[in-house]
This record gives structure tokens, sequence and C-alpha cells, in this order.
């Protein structure tokens, strides 16, 4: 004898419960993630209105998590069932990690000229800036100081190449580091 489907009651009557399905006795989530519908059943959750709060406030977390770009499915989420097709996010701190990793992914797209370009500018913005730089400390303001310095300061050439000259062009400044 076939079973019946359990009745599956949406919570469609109030903005706030949006994406909270009650089936049976458990609660489920759901939230877009890298354009794919993650569905998430909160084990251990009965269906009490005072959970179903919870939950809506911890899918409101989760949103707002991948908006600011936070969000981590295996740290919230480690039993997910599509967790091995998830991609985790790079965790970059230092200034000279996210050179290497913009570096890495441009690379597809732009030609080996471009390349070596790219690369010799991001010498000259490591050196000003420094390798060990944390993102995090980088304000406005230390970016306009960086531009300054770099227009005003010593060019950073290989003096068996060529010979350094104090300060750049106002042109190579703005096309090559724009603000």
């Amino acid at each position: 004898m076939r079973k019946r489907p359990q009745l599956v009651m949406k919570l469609t009557l109030n903005h706030n419960y949006q994406s909270l399905v009650i089936r049976g006795k458990s609660i489920c989530i759901w939230f877009m993630y890298h354009g794919k519908r993650c569905r998430e059943i909160l084990k251990g959750w009965a269906a009490t209105p005072a959970n179903i709060r919870k939950a809506s406030s911890l899918r409101s977390l989760i949103v707002s998590e991948i908006n600011l770009g936070a969000f981590n499915c295996r740290v919230r989420f480690p039993s997910y069932r599509k967790n091995s097709g998830m991609a985790t996010p790079l965790a970059i701190n230092k200034f000279s990690e996210l050179c290497e990793a913009w570096l890495s992914i441009k690379k597809t797209e732009l030609t080996a000229n471009t390349i070596r370009k790219r690369r010799s500018q991001l010498r000259t913005l490591i050196q000003v800036i420094g390798a060990d730089t944390s993102i995090a400390d980088i304000s406005h303001s230390n970016i306009l100081n960086y531009r300054v310095e770099i227009l005003e300061g010593v060019t950073l050439y290989d003096e068996s190449r060529r010979s350094s000259k104090k300060g750049r062009s106002v042109r190579t400044v703005i096309t090559t580091f724009p603000c």
C-alpha cells in the first residue's frame, strides 16, 4: 500500500516567514547560494512558533552573510549533502595574497603581454603598500596616499636595465592605478 505524501504547509501569509516550510514536525529553510537553491532541514527543531521565528531569523542571517560574501555552507551546515559541490571561498587576508589571487583569475581573460604588464604593476603596488599589509587595514585615505607616493616617489626599475627616476606622469598613475 502506498504512503500518502505528508502535508506541506507553507507559511506565506506573513512575509517574515518566507522561504520556510513546515513538513510534519520539522522545519525546512531554503535560500539561493551561487545561483542554486539550497534546502536545509533544521534537525532537532520542533515546529513550534518560537522555533519558526528562530528559523526565520537564521535564514535572514544566512541571506545577509551571502550578500556580504561571508557565508560558508560547510561551516554553517557541515552535514549538508551538497557540500562537496560547493566552492569554498578563498581566505585572503594580506595584500600580496589578493594580488596573486587576482592575477591567477585574470590569466584566462588577458593576453600574455597584458599579464606581464599587470604583474609589473602589482609588484610596484606590493612594494609601496607592503606584501604583509592586512586588507582590512587599508582605508580610502590610505589608497589616496599610495597614489600620491606612486606619483611622486622613485620608480622601482631594475638598475641593470633602466635607471630609476623620481616621479611618474599623472597619466601613467591614473590609467595604471585608478581609484
